[in-house]
Formats: structure tokens, C-alpha cells, sequence
């Protein structure tokens, strides 16, 4: 014989309407027309990050803006387009791509913001016509590589503490 099993709860009570309200009701979904994507949120300076604590968000320029940034940065330092790319790590046509009005990611961003920096460093201790030639000279204070080589390797401290050298007048 099969038995039956009971819930021992049994039904749900049922909620008592209040007097003089009228019931709750849930409002209605519309189906959406038109799907539009969301436009990215620029930030306008950089702010530290709640998910990840420690990170900067960086200010991402509009695109026409990586334009005049980008090649406002490599005239100041007076370098080709090649020569920047090996700066900054990426190809001599994504630099032209930039010059171009095309959108930079957030990590090239970042490399090019310390480019900017760099060429603000090199200003107070060179004159900026000799900068080009400093970037692409082997340095003995840095073992016999050029400045671009160590940022090619990713040994950007011995750069910035060669530039720091320069500027505390201590022998380099």
C-alpha cells in the first residue's frame, strides 16, 4: 500500500488587506523598442578605484583628443613615429592610428601618459632639441643601453633614475 505523506506546514496563510488601501500591485514591464548601447562614463581626472583598491582609473581623452595628445607628446620629444612606438611598446601604425583620431586603450594611455611625464622631466634638465638624441644614445650611467632600450626591456626605473641624476647634478 502506498501512503500519502502530508506537508506538515500546510497552505500559505493568506495576507489580510488593510482597510481603505487598495492591494499592492506590481507594475507592469514594458518590452524595450530599441536596445541602445551604453556610452562608456569618461572620468575626468583619476580617482582611486573601490573594486580594486590601489588601481588609479585613468582620464581616457575623446578620440579627437588622442590625436592632438599623442602627437603633441612625440613632438615634444622630437621623435618619429617609429621611435615612439618603441617607447610606448606598441606598432609604428597604431601610433599613426592615434595621430589619426582612432581610440586609445587604457594600457597604451598609460604609457603615453609617462611619456608625457617623461618629456615634462627632460625639459628642466636639457635643452628639448637635444632630447631625440639623448633618448636614442647609449648611456653609460644606464650600462651601455639607450634610454629606449630600457623601456623596450621594461627597466623604466633605471631611466627615470638616470633623468633624476641629470636634474640633481650628480654624476650620472
Amino acid at each position: 500500500m502506498a501512503m500519502k505523506v502530508q506537508d506538515k506546514e500546510g497552505p500559505a496563510p493568506k495576507r489580510k488587506k488593510a482597510a481603505g488601501k487598495p492591494a499592492p500591485t506590481k507594475p507592469s514591464v514594458k518590452a524595450k523598442t530599441s536596445a541602445k548601447p551604453k556610452k562608456p562614463v569618461i572620468v575626468k581626472a583619476p580617482i582611486a578605484s573601490a573594486r580594486r583598491p590601489g588601481r588609479i582609473a585613468v582620464a581616457r581623452p575623446a578620440a579627437g583628443e588622442s590625436a592632438a595628445l599623442v602627437s603633441n607628446i612625440r613632438r615634444e620629444l622630437g621623435v618619429t613615429q617609429e621611435l615612439f612606438a618603441r617607447m610606448v611598446g606598441v606598432t609604428s601604425r597604431s601610433i599613426a592610428g592615434w595621430e589619426a583620431g582612432a581610440a586609445v586603450n587604457e594600457s597604451s594611455l598609460r604609457r603615453i601618459r609617462e611619456m608625457e611625464r617623461l618629456a615634462a622631466s627632460l625639459k628642466k634638465v636639457m635643452k628639448p632639441g637635444f632630447m631625440a638624441t639623448w633618448l636614442v644614445t647609449p648611456n653609460e650611467g644606464m650600462g651601455g643601453i639607450s634610454p629606449v632600450e630600457a623601456l623596450q626591456r621594461g627597466e623604466n626605473d633605471r631611466l627615470w633614475r638616470s633623468v633624476f641624476l641629470m636634474g640633481s647634478g650628480l654624476p650620472v
